[in-house]
C-alpha cells in the first residue's frame, strides 16, 4: 500500500509539471485550434481533428444557424434546454439518486462545464474555446460549446504535428494519479450517456472481463498509427478513431453540429451524404450496442482514455478497493456493476475496468469493498465536509444527527442506509393537499352518493362537521356492503376488501385501481424508501407473507413491491397450501432480500428455517435486508430487538384495510399522512382534540368509493407534533385496542406499554399478561433472551407499572404454535382480571 501511495504521489506530481510545461509552451493555443470542422472562431482557419469536405459550407465559422432559425429559437434557449433535459435524465431511475449517492450531479455538473460555450455561441458572453484546457475526459470539439479540448484528439494532433501533447498527457496522468477510472464513473459525459441507456438495456448480452482486452488495443493504436502517418509525412486529413469508433464525439460533437450548424451538409453532396449517412449508421451501432449488451459498451472494450486511466487504479489516491479475505463470492457486488466486472478475481483486466461507481460497497454484507482514500487527502475531507459528503453520499455533509427524546438511533448493520425522500416523493407530497378534499366537502359526498350516509346523516348539517355522528363498526354491520359504495364509482370500483372483524363487525370497502394502486404511491413518501430500492437493486427477490382473505394487506404489500421491481412470492399466512414449513423451506431456496409479515410470523418462520435447514438457514438470513410488517402490534423496543438480531431494517407501518394513513420513518415515529383529517377522542366519545392520547377517529379525504367519514378505527392511540427532520408535522403512536387497554395507577396502559417494558431486554416471542388486583403474571416465549434477560424484564415490569410481577419463560411456540398453519392469532396480550376490568375479550384475528 505504501509503495501504492508513493508511486501515485510520484505520478501526480509528473503530471502537474507536464500540464505546467504545457502552457508555458503555448499548448493552450493550440488546443483551440483542434475543432471538427474549422475555426468556429477564426473563420478559414483548417481544423486538425477532421476537415470539410471540398465544396461543403463551413457553416460553423460563418455562425450561421439554419436549424435554429427554422424553429425560430435563439441558440442560448435551445442548447439550454438541453441541460434541463439531460438534468431530468441523469436522475430517471437511477439508483444513486435512491440511495442518496451523487453521482448524477457530478456527471451533469461535468457535461455543464464542458459545454459553457454556449454563451459564446449564442453571442452573450465571450467564453473562449478550450479555456479550460484538456479535460481528462472525451469532450468532442465538433461541439461548439466545448470549453475544453479531448485529450484523445489533442494526443493524436499533437503527434501528427510533430510536437508533443504536454497538455493533454499531464492532465490524464495527474488526474488518472488521482482518482483512476472514478473519472470515467463520476465525470465523463459519455459515461453520463452510458448509465443513462444501461437502465433501459435489454441486457441479452453481457461484456466479460477478457473484452476489455481491446480498449488497450485501440490505445496502442491512437497512439502508434499517428505516429507512424507522421514518420510516413502523411496527412490523413482526419483522425481516424475520432471519425469512426468514438461515439462521444458522435453524440456530443456531430448530433449538435448536423442538428444546427451543419444542417446544409445534408445536401451539399453525395459524398458529403455519405459521410452524414456512415455516422448515422455508427451511431445506430453503438446505441443498439448499449441497448443489447449490458456493461457499458464502449467504455468497458473499446474507449483508449478509460485504458489509460484504468493503469493507475490500482495506485490512486481515491479507488475502491476489495478484500479478499472478507469477500464470500457471493457476487452481490457483480450484479449492481455497471460495467459487469469481478474484482475479487484480482485480474489485472478487471482490476483497470472498475470505474469506482461505488454501487458494489452497500451491497458487500462482509464489508470487503470499500472506499480507500490516501490519508492527506481524507484529513482534507474531514475538513471539507462538502467533499466528504459528495462521496459517501450523506444527505448532511458529514454532519452527525442526535436522535431525538422519542426518536430511535439509526442503527448500522451491513452498510450504509439512505434515507430520504425521492424528487417523485417530494412531489406527491406536495400535490397531497391539492388532491385532497376538505372534511365536510367528503362528508357531503358521502351523504350524496351512498346508500348509508344518506340514512346515517338525515337531517344533520353535514357542513358542521363536529357535530356529526361517529361512524361505529357496529353501525354497518347489517348493512348491504353496497350501501358504502359510492353511486359516482359503480363503473370503476375494481376490488372488495373487509376488515377482520374481531368484534363481529367486519367493515366494508371498496376499492378502484388508482385506489389500489395508491399504495404505490404512498410507498414513495417513505424515508424508507431508499433503502428498500437499495435493497431491491441487489437482491429482487421478495417474500410477501401478509394475509390475503377479506384484508387487502397482502395484495398491497405484494403490488407496492412488485412496483419497485422486485420478485414477489406471494405465499400468504393462512393457508394450508402455504404452511409454516413451505414458507420456511421458500425463505431459504429463494434467500429474499425483503420479507413482509407480521412480526410474529416472521420469528416463526426464521426460527423453522434455523431447525430444518442449519447448514442453510444462515446465509439465507443473511441477504435478508428489509422486514416490512403490519397487522400486528410492534413497539419501538420489539422493533430494535428484531432488527439487531437480524441485522436488517424493519419498516413497521401502522394501518389497516380501511385506511393507509401512516408512514414509518427512520426517526422512529409513524406520520400521518396530509390526506387524513384525524382526531382523539375521549372515553365517552364526546369531546375531540386534533393532539393527545384517546381513541381513535379519522376521515379519508382521498378515497371517495367508500368514503370513511369520522370512522371509528377504536384504536388507543397519541397523537402529537412532529419535530421530523425529513420535514413531516405529525405522528401518530399506537397503544393497542380501545377495548383491550386497562387503567392501572390512574394511567390507562396497553399493550404497547407491557411489550416496551419486556422487549427493552431482550428479543421474546409471543406474551401474555395478566393483571390481578395486586400483581402481574406474565408468560413469556423465549425467542433469543435467556433467563437472565427474563429476569431482567420482570424487574422492569415491577418498576414500570409499580406492582409485584412474575415472570414464566416457556419455550418458544407455547403460546402460538409455530408449525402448524395459523387459522386464528389471539390479539389479547393483556387480560385484565380485576373487578373493574372494562375489557371486551376474546378478540382473535
Amino acid at each position: 500500500m505504501r509503495e501504492h501511495n508513493r508511486f501515485a504521489r510520484r505520478m501526480l506530481a509528473a503530471g502537474l509539471a507536464l500540464v505546467l510545461a504545457g502552457y508555458l509552451l503555448g499548448d493552450g493555443r493550440e488546443l483551440a485550434r483542434q475543432m471538427t470542422y474549422g475555426d468556429f472562431d477564426v473563420p478559414g482557419q483548417p481544423g486538425f481533428v477532421q476537415r470539410l469536405w471540398t465544396g461543403t459550407p463551413d457553416l460553423a465559422a460563418a455562425k450561421v444557424y439554419r436549424g435554429m432559425q427554422r424553429v425560430e429559437a435563439h441558440p442560448l434557449v435551445a442548447l439550454a434546454g438541453v441541460f434541463a433535459i439531460f438534468f431530468f435524465l441523469v436522475r430517471w431511475r437511477n439508483p444513486d439518486v435512491a440511495a442518496g449517492v451523487h453521482r448524477w450531479l457530478t456527471y451533469w455538473l461535468a457535461f455543464v462545464t464542458a459545454r459553457l460555450g454556449v454563451f459564446r455561441v449564442a453571442g452573450v458572453a465571450g467564453v473562449p474555446r478550450s479555456c479550460l484546457g484538456s479535460f481528462p475526459f472525451l469532450n468532442c470539439q465538433a461541439c461548439e460549446m466545448a470549453t475544453g479540448a479531448c485529450p484523445v484528439g489533442a494526443v493524436q494532433s499533437g503527434i501528427l504535428a510533430g510536437r508533443f501533447p504536454f497538455l493533454a498527457v499531464g492532465s490524464v496522468v495527474a488526474t488518472g494519479a488521482a482518482m483512476g477510472r472514478a473519472v470515467c464513473g463520476w465525470l465523463c459525459p459519455f459515461g453520463m450517456i452510458a448509465d443513462i441507456v444501461e437502465r433501459v438495456s435489454l441486457r441479452r448480452f453481457r461484456l466479460q472481463p477478457s473484452h476489455g482486452a481491446l480498449r488497450f488495443a485501440v490505445l496502442a493504436a491512437v497512439v502508434a498509427v499517428p505516429a507512424w502517418m507522421a514518420y510516413s509525412g502523411m496527412d490523413p486529413g482526419v483522425h481516424a478513431f475520432c471519425a469512426t469508433l468514438c461515439p462521444s464525439g458522435l453524440v456530443f460533437g456531430l448530433l449538435p453540429y448536423y442538428a444546427t450548424t451543419g444542417s446544409g451538409a445534408f445536401a451539399s453532396s453525395w459524398t458529403t451524404l455519405a459521410v452524414v449517412g456512415f455516422h448515422a449508421a455508427m451511431a445506430l451501432v453503438f446505441v443498439g450496442g448499449l441497448v443489447f449488451i449490458s456493461g457499458w459498451l464502449f467504455c468497458h472494450a473499446l474507449c483508449p482514455l478509460g485504458a489509460a486511466l484504468g493503469l493507475f487504479n490500482g495506485s490512486a489516491l481515491v479507488r475502491v478497493e476489495h478484500d479478499t479475505v472478507r469477500c464470500t463470492g457471493c457476487n452481490r457486488c457483480v450484479a449492481v456493476c455497471p460495467v459487469g466486472i469481478q474484482l475479487g478475481d484480482g485480474s489485472f483486466l478487471s482490476r483497470s475496468a472498475c470505474i469506482a461507481c461505488a454501487r458494489c460497497i452497500d451491497p458487500c454484507g462482509e464489508g470487503a469493498r470499500y472506499w480507500y482514500v490516501h490519508p492527506a487527502l481524507e484529513a482534507a475531507m474531514q475538513r471539507v465536509k462538502v467533499l466528504r459528503g459528495i462521496l459517501t453520499g450523506s444527505s448532511d455533509s458529514g454532519e452527525v444527527h442526535q436522535p431525538g427524546e422519542h426518536e430511535l438511533p439509526e442503527r448500522r448493520t451491513r452498510g450504509r442506509r439512505p434515507y430520504g425522500i425521492s424528487m417523485k416523493g417530494r412531489f406527491i407530497r406536495a400535490l397531497l393537499p391539492l388532491l385532497s378534499t376538505t372534511p365536510q366537502r367528503m362528508a357531503s359526498h358521502a351523504k350524496y352518493t351512498t346508500v348509508f350516509y344518506r340514512r346515517f346523516y338525515a337531517g344533520l348539517d353535514e357542513r358542521d362537521f363536529l357535530s356529526l355522528p361517529i361512524l361505529r363498526k357496529e353501525s354497518v354491520r347489517d348493512i348491504s356492503p353496497y350501501d358504502l359504495l359510492s353511486s359516482d364509482h359503480w363503473s370503476d370500483a375494481r376490488y372488495y376488501g373487509e376488515t377482520t372483524g374481531s368484534l363481529g363487525s367486519p367493515t366494508p370497502c371498496f376499492y378502484t385501481q388508482r385506489e389500489f394502486q395508491g399504495a404505490r404511491r404512498l410507498a414513495h413518501l417513505s424515508p424508507y424508501g431508499p433503502h428498500l430500492a437499495e435493497a431491491l437493486a441487489v437482491n429482487r427477490s421478495a417474500v410477501n407473507g401478509l394475509a390475503f382473505g377479506f384484508t387487502v394487506a397482502g395484495m398491497s404489500f405484494g403490488d407496492v413491491l412488485a412496483s419497485g421491481g422486485a420478485l414477489v412470492a406471494n405465499v400468504g399466512s393462512r393457508s394450508t397450501l402455504a404452511t409454516p414449513d413451505r414458507i420456511a423451506r421458500a425463505l431459504v431456496r429463494l434467500r429474499p432480500s425483503v420479507v413482509a409479515a407480521t412480526p410474529l410470523d416472521f420469528l416463526s418462520w426464521a426460527r423453522l428455517a434455523r431447525e430444518t435447514y442449519p447448514d442453510r438457514a444462515e446465509h439465507a438470513l443473511s441477504c435478508l435486508r428489509v422486514l416490512m410488517t403490519t397487522a400486528e402490534l410492534c413497539s419501538p423496543e420489539r422493533q430494535r430487538r428484531i432488527e439487531e438480531h437480524f441485522g436488517l431494517v424493519q419498516i413497521n407501518t401502522y394501518a389497516c384495510v380501511e385506511g393507509f394513513f401512516a408512514l414509518a420513518c427512520p426517526c422512529g415515529e409513524q406520520h400521518v399522512l396530509d390526506s387524513y383529517y384525524t382526531e382523539v377522542l375521549d372515553e365517552a366519545l364526546e369531546h375531540s382534540s386534533q393532539f393527545g392520547t384517546g381513541r381513535f377517529v379519522f376521515t379519508n379525504l382521498l378515497k371517495r368509493s367508500s368514503p370513511m367519514v369520522r370512522y371509528l378505527l377504536d384504536d388507543q392511540v397519541t397523537l402529537s407534533p412532529s419535530a421530523c427532520r425529513f420535514g413531516y408535522r405529525k405522528s401518530i403512536f399506537p397503544h393497542g385496542r380501545w377495548e383491550l387497554s386497562a387503567v392501572l395507577g390512574g394511567e390507562r396502559v396497553n399493550a404497547a406499554e407491557f411489550e416496551d417494558a419486556l422487549f427493552r431486554h431482550g428479543l421474546f416471542g409471543d406474551y401474555r399478561i395478566h393483571l390481578h388486583e395486586r400483581r402481574l403474571e406474565a408468560t413469556v416465549e423465549d425467542y433469543a433472551a435467556g433467563p437472565e434477560a427474563a429476569e431482567r424484564a420482570r424487574l422492569g415490569l415491577e418498576t414500570r407499572f409499580g406492582m409485584p410481577a412474575s415472570l414464566e419463560l416457556v419455550p418458544f411456540g407455547t403460546l402460538t404454535a409455530y408449525r402448524e398453519p395459523r387459522q386464528a392469532k389471539s390479539i389479547v396480550k393483556l387480560v385484565d382480571h380485576r373487578v373493574s376490568s372494562t375489557q371486551r375479550v376474546p378478540e382473535v384475528v
